[in-house]
């Protein structure tokens, strides 16, 4: 089968993640996967992984350029939907010159949902499958968020998109989406599919030689915060309780990924900088290789995923510690922490508050037990979110709908 796979954003999980568990599953299954993706993505790490590991195997198509640009508010909405959606257009109308096509795979249907449910999807006569990480508009149904004005126009917009004849499959990594679509029927689900948010670590190493390696005491307590580092996952309120523990305790915060411009004014106030002098914060700013990847989660006892109130969807990250068999630190509200108490993640705060968090530290300190527990769950947990289990999940609908169409 000739598939063709268009992301034109380098960063996130969208290109290092889901598209590389894809490409592997379709490489495996002996299909042609190409990829298109913009000239951003050229020179940056995500995309060299996948040359590196796929060669000759996946076609790489350069489209057109395009702003990634993210502005607030309604019109900044819109005009990154129109531009994205006409990014898509052209790069499949692109790549049907150089290569016959069997179906399309979006990588980023929400970049793009609003604009498909007025014109369709933008992969013309191709049948279309997308993945949708952040639709939201069912959460007040299931008491996970607040009703909001706009949730009534969203879920008209989105179930209108879905409903095109050419998108036959959206896959979604919420469970509660997939219920909502399976009680809602029709289209919905007939076409919605429910795949797990994957996350894979490989390279995990001896922690004693990660933490060497990385210049960390051997006995501290070592908290990861991994990705994309911006305000919203919540570095301020880690950062402030760390800075106001006894530095005896030896409480280590590893920052392991690209920061954002916020994240970089956090960092750059006094009492981050004195952290970073006394040892209790590291900061990597740059984008993470697998090798790594592997080593900073090596060093870890706990993964940070305790993001600020408005981060309400789910994460990669959190996928992740569970392939690590780390456990996680938690807030309430939203869906990580209805998964990490579901599961047995690890411990979920009640809310944002500094002085619950110093003694949650102090308390996972000196507890080795609770971590033995949490850690044992984690591997469970994380077996069934790995990126075989996504690839194989999106390949077997992507044969369905190949054949249906053949």
């Amino acid at each position: 089968m000739h598939l063709l796979i268009t992301e034109p954003a380098p960063g996130g999980h969208h290109l290092s993640a889901y598209s590389r568990y894809l490409i592997r599953e379709a490489c495996r299954r002996g299909w042609l996967p190409v990829l298109v993706t913009s000239p951003q993505a050229q020179g940056h790490r995500a995309l060299e992984m996948l040359v590196d590991e796929f060669g000759d195997r996946l076609g790489v198509l350069e489209g057109p350029p395009v702003s990634l640009e993210q502005v607030e508010g309604v019109w900044g909405l819109v005009a990154r939907q129109l531009r994205f959606f006409g990014w898509h257009k052209k790069a499949v109308a692109q790549a049907r010159k150089f290569t016959a096509l069997d179906v399309v795979m979006v990588m980023s249907f929400d970049s793009i949902d609003r604009v498909a449910a007025l014109v369709g999807p933008p992969t013309g006569s191709l049948p279309a499958a997308c993945l949708s990480v952040g639709v939201r508009y069912h959460w007040p149904g299931f008491g996970l968020a607040a009703k909001r004005r706009r949730d009534f126009v969203d879920r008209k917009l989105f179930e209108r998109a879905i409903s095109a004849t050419q998108l036959k499959a959206l896959f979604v990594i919420d469970e509660l989406y997939a219920e909502y679509a399976s009680r809602a029927g029709g289209d919905l689900a007939a076409k919605v599919a429910l795949v797990p948010d994957p996350g894979e670590v490989t390279n995990l190493t001896n922690k004693a030689a990660s933490r060497e390696s990385l210049g960390i005491a051997q006995d501290a307590l070592v908290i990861l915060v991994y990705g994309g580092i911006s305000e919203r996952k919540g570095i301020e309120l880690l950062i402030q309780a760390v800075a106001d523990i006894d530095v005896s305790r030896k409480i280590v915060i590893l920052l392991a990924g690209e920061c954002g411009e916020d994240a970089h004014g956090i960092l750059g106030r006094e009492s981050s900088r004195a952290l970073v002098a006394r040892g209790g914060l590291r900061v990597r700013d740059f984008f993470h290789d697998r090798q790594q990847e592997g080593e900073v989660f090596s060093a870890a006892d706990f993964v940070w995923v305790a993001y600020s109130p408005r981060f309400l969807k789910r994460s990669a990250v959190m996928s992740q510690a569970a392939q690590a068999g780390l456990p996680c630190i938690a807030t309430a509200g939203g869906l990580i922490a209805r998964i990490v108490t579901a599961h047995g993640l690890g411990p979920v705060l009640s809310g944002h508050d500094k002085q619950e968090l110093i003694e949650l530290l102090y308390k996972l300190a000196s507890d080795a037990e609770l971590l033995g527990y949490w850690s044992e769950n984690a591997r469970a947990y994380g077996q069934a979110c790995s990126g075989e289990v996504f690839g194989a999940a999106v390949c077997d609908r992507l044969a369905l709908i190949h054949s249906h169409a053949s």
